[in-house]
């Protein structure tokens, strides 16, 4: 009777240490998957907050040379243009005998809008674009960019970028991109983009980042009448 009795309580003891190991397994298994679980959503938050911006970065058109947005200089059709307007003169009305269309030189607006000193670089279609007063941005050394009416959604793209790439390249981001009015005359015909700076115009064919890199630098800050001005 002792003898089952000791055995009894063995097995009892055996049982009891079998359940204990159990749930030490058990509660082992539970925190490994909260722990898992919580690191495994540390790293998604984290993740997302890492990945968009990388992504972001590494896509960001103004790290691109500007040669990858659009056809090369040498497909674009461009032809150098001297524009001989040199008046200076700032009006208070629409000036309607500008030499060129686009201008790139002559008489401007100045008020409290003109020149646009804003950060914003590229416009869209719909922008109203005053021309007096990106043709007084024009007097301070910006690089102006205009472009023809109702162009493709593949070369407004391509602009914005190279609004975005030709700013880092030129002395205080002193770029503007801006559609043409219809109301002010006819864009050049069979062009699609005007690329000017003080006193010069290159009117393009085809959309070219390379053509307007080159022209930028043919044509720095530094020439134009006021360059110091914001």
């Amino acid at each position: 009777m002792a003898k089952n009795k000791r055995i009894e309580k063995q097995t009892r003891r055996a049982e009891a240490e079998r359940l204990r190991a159990e749930a030490r397994r058990a509660e082992r298994r539970r925190n490994f998957l909260a722990y898992g679980s919580a690191a495994l959503i540390a790293v998604i938050i984290l993740g997302l907050a890492i990945i968009p911006p990388l992504w972001k970065s590494a896509h960001d058109p103004a790290k691109k040379p500007i040669a990858s947005f659009g056809v090369k200089a040498s497909a674009a059709g461009c032809t150098d243009v001297k524009v001989t307007d040199t008046r200076r003169d700032h009006v208070t009305k629409p000036v309607t005998d500008y030499k060129n269309i686009p201008p790139a030189s002559g008489p401007h607006f100045q008020n409290e809008t003109s020149p646009d000193t804003s950060t914003t670089r590229y416009f869209p279609p719909d922008y109203k674009t005053v021309v007096e007063t990106y043709v007084h941005n024009l007097e301070h050394g910006y690089l102006v960019v205009w472009y023809a009416p109702d162009l493709s959604k593949a070369d407004l793209k391509n602009l914005k970028y190279i609004a975005a790439r030709a700013a880092k390249d030129r002395t205080a981001n002193k770029v503007k991109v801006v559609p043409w009015p219809k109301d002010r005359g006819t864009f050049p015909a069979g062009k699609k983009i005007a690329i000017t700076a003080w006193g010069s115009e290159q009117t393009c064919d085809s959309v070219s980042g390379q053509a307007v890199g080159n022209f930028s630098k043919a044509h720095p800050v530094k020439d134009a009448p006021e360059p110091t001005s914001p």
